[in-house]
């Protein structure tokens, strides 16, 4: 109940991205990466929570328009995406409604058990609710291996 911060737990990230977050409108708001091209994969195989939104990330700070996710995960294609999804969500107290909705709707089809984030996003998207996106350009980790962990040194 209530405004509520979701994250994957093995993310780190500047504490910068996590003020905007909290700061930013919007009733369900995602961080995402735009350059996640330049990101190095260090996992042989890893899935990328890929996203795809109304508007690409840009440079112009007088361009300062809401940006609405419309795909992620298995819906979104390396080709048409737009960034990466880094693990971070805020929801307002009706953002956290709508989720709670969604989320009793796909337990109730079964759909909840096998489901990852971006398909509750999907399904969030599908039912008509409106999915802000919060681009940043790096400056993140995700922890998914030994690699991963010396390369968080750099980052404290």
């Amino acid at each position: 109940d209530g405004p509520c911060l979701v994250t994957y737990g093995d993310i780190l990230f500047r504490p910068y991205m996590l003020d905007a977050l909290l700061r930013a409108d919007g009733d369900i708001v995602i961080v995402a990466d735009a350059l996640w091209r330049d990101r190095e994969q260090s996992s042989e195989g890893l899935v990328r929570d890929l996203i795809v939104a109304d508007r690409a990330f840009s440079t112009d700070f007088l361009d300062d328009a809401p940006v609405h996710l419309t795909a992620a995960g298995s819906n979104a294609t390396p080709d048409d995406a737009t960034g990466e999804w880094v693990g971070m969500m805020k929801l307002s107290a009706a953002g956290a409604v709508a989720a709670r909705a969604e989320l009793d709707a796909m337990e109730a089809d079964g759909s909840l058990r096998d489901a990852e984030i971006p398909d509750f996003l999907n399904r969030l998207i599908a039912a008509g609710h409106t999915v802000q996106v919060q681009y940043i350009t790096g400056q993140w980790l995700d922890i998914d291996d030994a690699l991963d962990l010396a390369r968080a040194r750099n980052i404290l």
